[in-house]
């Protein structure tokens, strides 16, 4: 599955049952106590990040990654390491190492390796009321990543990027949205507990004025940039809005009025905007709610009823409103 030819196996079958059945309490029972060790988890994060891969798919949720990358602030004190003798010895690191000392981790670079990175605004016309805003070293490496899912119809493009100079700058942005509209973010339930994702509920022009107004504060607007949409994704977003309507005029709710003896009023049934079925009480000319009592797919059972048609519970709403159409249309 999932493009693999191999897997790796331990091979049990020199064991006895009981001796099978204590492996397999022995083995689950070595996955409860295991810890992590921090520092080195942070050391392979970081390394997958220099990589461009996006961190929210290790499945760490975003204040544990802030919590895990924050600064360690405690005070300084001073020990007794000679740094004259140490001095005096061979030097035996190179550009580029990444030590592990004590809490910290200490890499060994020149100014001019220095990295930059970007909070970037990623949208897919598979959900075009959504956008992703989060930070990659690379941002090309974190699309081609997330194209190679086959979860989506339609490819990710990069709406806009802007640079900034430390990695997870993108958390305070994450925040001030959560702060003006907490209900924009997009928060998944994984087996009862809330998985918060990179997914905005807004439009790619607001998330960008956003960033605009981020970079306009720090008098660093020339490192934003909007992205130019390539003659691919331009056809992508086309097929995905024809996709959209055919999807929202699947039904065909043709307009019909009639009336319904369970109310003794009489209504008008048609198509809302998002392809659903509207019905609305003539009279008032108030919509009849998905909650009301009594409900529209009673209110339509009768109307069939009334004409001398039949009517069983195991109907949808939109089977007996296509049925009293041809009755009335006929």
């Amino acid at each position: 599955a999932e493009g693999y030819s191999e897997i790796p196996c331990v091979y049990v079958d020199h064991l006895t049952e009981a001796q099978k059945k204590a492996y397999i309490i022995a083995d689950n029972r070595m996955a409860m106590d295991a810890g992590w060790d921090e520092e080195l988890l942070k050391v392979e994060l970081e390394a997958l990040e220099g990589e461009s891969f996006d961190l929210s798919l290790t499945g760490f949720e975003e204040d544990e990654l802030a919590d895990l990358f924050k600064s360690d602030e405690s005070p300084i004190e001073d020990d007794d390491y000679d740094l004259s003798e140490a001095l005096e010895k061979a030097a035996f690191v190179e550009r580029g190492d990444r030590w592990i000392v004590g809490r910290h981790v200490l890499y060994c670079g020149d100014a001019i390796m220095a990295e930059k990175g970007y909070i970037y605004i990623l949208t897919n016309p598979s959900f075009p009321t959504y956008v992703k805003i989060g930070y990659a070293d690379n941002v090309e490496e974190i699309v081609a990543q997330l194209n190679r899912t086959e979860c989506t119809p339609f490819a990710f493009r990069t709406y806009a990027t802007y640079e900034v100079s430390d990695r997870l700058k993108d958390i305070p942005v994450h925040q001030i949205i959560d702060q003006l509209n907490p209900t924009l973010r997009s928060i998944d339930d994984v087996e009862g507990k809330p998985r918060v994702r990179e997914f905005y509920a807004m439009s790619p022009e607001d998330a960008y004025k956003l960033l605009e107004m981020i970079a306009k504060i720090n008098g660093l607007e020339g490192r934003l940039k909007l992205w130019k949409k390539s003659k691919e994704q331009v056809e992508d977003e086309k097929a995905a809005e024809k996709i959209e309507t055919l999807s929202i005029n699947r039904h065909h709710f043709k307009d019909i009025d009639f009336s319904s003896s369970l109310t003794g009023k009489k209504y008008h049934g048609t198509t809302n905007d998002d392809g659903t079925l509207k019905i609305v009480d003539i009279e008032t000319g108030q919509e009849v709610l998905n909650n009301s009592s009594p409900s529209k797919k009673a209110i339509v059972g009768q109307a069939i009823i009334d004409l001398g048609g039949k009517s069983t519970k195991d109907e949808t709403l939109y089977q007996r409103y296509h049925k009293l159409t041809k009755m009335i249309k006929s």
